[in-house]
């Protein structure tokens, strides 16, 4: 019987460590959606006009997926992919977003990451960090922030598009925090 309760729990542990998953090298990314935005919340007397600048990837690790000793790198440019969501972001705000304007919001990912962790469920904690900068007429930094988000799922299997939600609400998250930033707005419509 004790043999029996050995190699049944040596079963089960087997079972349960295994249900993280085998990953590729590359994990796609995803078009993150813009967060949203209460209809007329953003009414500015004049229409401010913005620039984005480029959204460069800052993050200290080239991956953004792990799993224990295992890691997958981006199918995609992550500051591209950040860009793109800024500029609808602005746009859903009220912003003309376009090239020359006076003010220029420029950025940069510091971190974009889901870590999976086997078990039953598996869990996947994702985190995401922005930083921007607002840039004045003459080119001079007016104001910095930075956006935080994370998100955490369970999944009985993981799929790539389990890595795919977890990362766009985590930096859905991090975007979501540009919105209530009112020093932010004030330094973009000033000019």
């Amino acid at each position: 019987m004790k043999h029996f309760i050995s190699i049944l729990f040596v079963i089960t542990f087997l079972i349960l460590t295994s249900c993280g998953p085998t990953l590729r090298k590359t994990t796609p990314l995803a078009e993150i959606p813009a967060p949203k935005i209460e209809e007329g919340k953003y009414l500015f007397e004049i229409q401010p006009s913005v620039a984005v600048g480029g959204v460069t990837d800052q993050r200290e690790d080239s991956y953004i997926v792990k799993s224990y000793d295992q890691t997958s790198e981006p199918d995609g440019e992550v500051g591209e992919q950040v860009q793109d969501v800024l500029q609808r972001l602005f746009e859903n705000m009220g912003l003309k977003v376009e090239e020359g304007s006076p003010v220029e919001i420029r950025g940069a990912v510091k971190v974009w990451l889901v870590d999976v962790s086997s078990g039953f469920p598996a869990s996947l904690k994702a985190k995401a960090v922005v930083s921007l900068e607002v840039l004045d007429p003459a080119n001079r930094v007016v104001y910095r922030g930075t956006y935080k988000g994370e998100a955490t799922l369970q999944r009985m299997g993981v799929e790539i598009n389990d890595l795919q939600l977890a990362l766009n609400y985590a930096m859905t998250e991090a975007l979501s925090q540009i919105i209530k930033d009112k020093k932010l707005l004030s330094n973009i419509s000033a000019f």
